[in-house]
Parts: structure tokens; C-alpha cells; sequence
């Protein structure tokens, strides 16, 4: 991917980090960090400034097809190919969860509300799916629907780069 400055009309880096295609670039909302996606099952995060690799997430089930900060830039959603999407911490790179079952097909698009609470997902089946990104709703909707926490294997599935705790009262 090259960098430009359009003022100018010059290169101001090339950045490599991708062994195929690029499907969607992202900035941060305040612009620190660019990330990219690509065929290659990978999203990699650049320091905007200093044009360095900051770090690489892996999708591991498919090629990302679209990337969306959030708009405190704490939460990076990545839609796949496998009918997924997935929601990173931006800041540790850790899997927060997979969002599965509203897709049949491949995600092409995602989108948050200006509020950070809802993420909108576009997908190759003609539907768009809205799904209720906000931490305490997310946790009050599985304790209400289990009865109960998440079992450790549960957890693991949905979340497996978080260490498990208990999180229903």
C-alpha cells in the first residue's frame, strides 16, 4: 500500500504487511492508526505517523473483507468472509467476540452509529443486520437468555483471547 501526500503529489511510504489484495483501509477516529484488510485472512495495524507496523490480527476463518473503528477508536469491527464478524480492541489487539448468525453470506460492509452502541453490518445475502454493541446490554442479553454465566468452553468459543470471568449477578 503506498502513502501520499496529494498536496505535494509525492510518496510518503509504502507500507508492507499483506502477502495478497487489500480489501478496505480505516483510520482511527483520530487518526493515530490506519488499519488495513486483506485476502490474506489478516488485519494489520499502522502507526499513522511513523508509517511502522503496529500490530497483526488474524482473522483465522476467512478473508476480511471490511474494517470500521468505533467512534472512540477503542473497537475495531472486521467483517469476513466466513458470514462473521469479529470486534478487536484496538488498543491490546485482543479478540473481544465473533458476532455470528445474522449473515448467510459473506459481510461486505461495516458500519458503527455515531453513538459506538450499534454496529450495521452489510452482507452478500442482501440483508443489513444491526447489532447492539454496548458491553452492559451485550452481558444483561446472555444472562437473561442462559440463566447463567457462560461456561469456560462457551467463553472460550466467543471470546478466546480474554481470560474467562464471571460477568451474571
Amino acid at each position: 500500500m503506498v502513502l501520499w501526500d496529494v498536496a505535494r503529489h509525492t510518496r510518503l511510504a509504502t507500507l508492507v504487511g499483506h502477502t495478497g489484495a487489500l480489501r478496505d483501509v480505516a483510520f482511527s477516529p483520530d487518526g493515530r492508526v490506519l488499519a488495513t484488510a486483506g485476502i490474506d485472512r489478516t488485519v494489520v495495524l499502522w502507526d499513522a505517523a511513523r508509517h511502522t507496523r503496529l500490530a497483526v490480527l488474524a482473522s483465522n476463518a476467512g478473508s476480511v473483507t471490511s474494517l470500521a473503528f468505533s467512534p472512540d477508536g477503542r473497537t475495531l469491527a472486521t467483517g469476513i468472509t466466513d458470514h462473521t464478524v469479529v470486534l478487536w480492541d484496538a488498543t491490546t489487539h485482543t479478540r473481544l467476540a465473533t458476532l455470528t448468525g445474522g449473515n448467510t453470506e459473506p459481510v461486505r460492509a461495516v458500519a458503527f452509529s455515531p453513538d459506538g452502541h450499534t454496529l450495521a453490518t452489510a452482507s452478500a445475502d442482501k440483508t443489513v443486520t444491526l447489532w447492539n454493541t454496548d458491553p452492559q446490554h451485550t452481558t444483561n442479553h446472555i444472562c437473561d437468555t442462559l440463566a447463567r454465566d457462560r461456561t469456560t468452553d462457551e467463553w472460550t468459543q466467543a471470546m478466546p483471547e480474554m481470560p474467562y470471568r464471571t460477568t451474571c449477578t
